[in-house]
């Protein structure tokens, strides 16, 4: 470690700075004495790329356009027809897309009026049924809809040891073109954020995983990319296990954000992510793409400043470069909430900052050692401003975007049992 040439403190809730250079041993060069970093002008046009009519239907129209609807009754028709066998399918009536489009709406009611079996919907009490729905298609036929509801042909889709056999491959065409239409429809704005979300699943599925800190705990794993300020998916990628992506070659983490943002290049972006997506190098890579970034940070990431480390368990709620004043200046200096120490390193800067624990972010597109302030809650009940770094206070603000659209879908979320992952 380099011998520190300065030392300066500024008292209450210090920023407490060291004037050093690190030679990180992979090729970060991190130094206390900090420069202005340049953030270009983000000048896109924000908002639904048609012109927005009044009837609900014309913009679910374009969220799930009409050849999406032509292809799911094409194939539903023909998957009904290899089931039931050509004197069979005889009685059946072909679905088309008029009545396609009343079975999702149908759906959608479900989600808005919940009952607490799909049958109540039909029964007689009047306390139970339901007749927008009743009234308009009888249950047999609903459950026949959903029983053969399918998306691909079964006869030339790869099986399980084929070439080009896909875990998602009976519901790839669906996925793909929802995903490209959602693009279309909408430009994000300035902030975006990168997550995972899930989607309630108790089935039996290699697809399935298993998140015991998330609020559903089993389901099918969903990479998303959502506007911060409103939620809107933007983008998606259903995560298949383990060497489905190009992780092998970057990492997961870095590779499900590249692979997010790939269509976000050149119009200076800010996405904002937590720990197990951020590490330096992911970073310089959007950098180079003009897509800036900023979150909280893993001390383990390879590239993370040295002088920002804990040194063993004890000092994890520690600032490994203010917990060092002390011994530069022979004080009896202590971490209190407020302090900060800040790294940089060309465009990057690692920030941590003392709340009730030390928080560490890393970001490209807030200026080094930037202060804003916060309140807290003391423990008399009582509320005290707080020295805050901009870093923490723009990552809290905007990292919220793909939560928000999982708090979104719950209010209208239609749980139907089904055997079938899709």
């Amino acid at each position: 470690m380099a011998q520190p040439v300065q030392v300066g403190v500024k008292q209450p809730s210090a920023y407490l700075h060291i004037q050093c250079i690190l030679l990180d041993p992979h090729g970060y060069k991190w130094t206390t004495k900090l420069t202005l970093i340049s953030v270009g002008e983000f000048e896109e046009q924000v908002g639904p790329t048609f012109r927005v009519e009044n009837t609900p239907m014309s913009v679910f129209s374009h969220m799930f356009p009409a050849t999406i609807v032509e292809s799911i009754v094409k194939e539903t028709n023909r998957y009904a027809n290899q089931e039931m066998g050509d004197e069979k399918f005889a009685k059946w009536q072909p679905i088309d897309s008029n009545e396609f489009n009343a079975y999702l709406g149908f759906n959608i009611l479900m989600g808005l009026v919940r009952l607490p079996e799909l049958e109540d919907y039909w029964k007689n009490d009047p306390y139970f049924n339901y007749p927008p729905i009743s009234d308009k298609i009888s249950r047999t036929r609903f459950r026949h809809i959903s029983q053969f509801m399918h998306f691909v042909d079964n006869d030339v889709l790869p099986t399980r040891g084929e070439v080009g056999y896909d875990r998602l491959g009976k519901i790839k065409p669906i996925i793909t073109g929802i995903a490209d239409a959602m693009q279309a429809a909408y430009s994000p704005g300035k902030e975006v954020s990168v997550d995972e979300a899930m989607i309630p699943f108790q089935g039996r599925s290699s697809l399935k995983q298993f998140l015991p800190l998330k609020p559903i705990k089993r389901g099918i794993k969903v990479w998303s990319l959502a506007d911060s300020n409103n939620g809107y998916i933007h983008w998606f990628d259903v995560y298949t296990g383990k060497g489905s992506g190009t992780e092998k070659d970057a990492g997961l983490g870095e590779s499900v954000v590249l692979n997010l943002t790939s269509h976000l290049q050149d119009k200076n972006h800010h996405v904002y992510c937590d720990n197990f997506f951020s590490s330096p190098k992911l970073f310089d890579e959007l950098l180079q793409r003009k897509i800036y970034a900023c979150g909280t940070i893993r001390q383990n990431r390879k590239g993370f400043p040295e002088d920002l480390k804990g040194k063993g368990k004890k000092d994890e709620k520690r600032m490994g470069l203010i917990e060092r004043l002390a011994t530069y200046t022979n004080s009896n200096t202590c971490i209190h909430r407020g302090d900060m120490a800040v790294c940089q390193s060309g465009q990057l800067v690692t920030t941590s900052w003392k709340d009730n624990k030390v928080v560490t972010v890393l970001s490209s597109n807030v200026q080094p050692g930037e202060v804003d302030t916060c309140k807290r809650k003391q423990k008399n009940g009582t509320h005290m401003q707080l020295s805050c770094p901009v870093a923490v206070v723009e990552y809290v603000t905007y990292k919220r975007g793909v939560d928000r659209n999982d708090q979104l879908r719950t209010y209208y979320l239609v749980r139907l049992k089904s055997r079938k992952f899709y």
